[in-house]
């Protein structure tokens, strides 16, 4: 029975680790959705997306330029 109790715990530990793992990715994924639906509407405009001190804001020109 020990036997079968640590084969469970390394178990759970490793779902645990695979769900944190997939957790994350989605996450990012979300994130980068999000960042790439921003600058399609700045575009959409004939703007460029600029972040500047943690806003994100379209503004004509380039952002060379800015």
């Amino acid at each position: 029975m020990n036997k079968y109790k640590k084969i469970t715990v390394v178990l759970k530990g490793f779902l645990a680790v695979a769900l944190a793992i997939y957790v994350f990715l989605y996450i990012g994924s979300c994130a980068q959705e999000l960042d790439t639906a921003r600058e399609n509407v700045c575009k959409e405009k004939g703007m460029v997306l600029v972040t500047a001190r943690g806003k994100d804001y379209c503004t004509y020109g380039t952002r060379e330029g800015l």
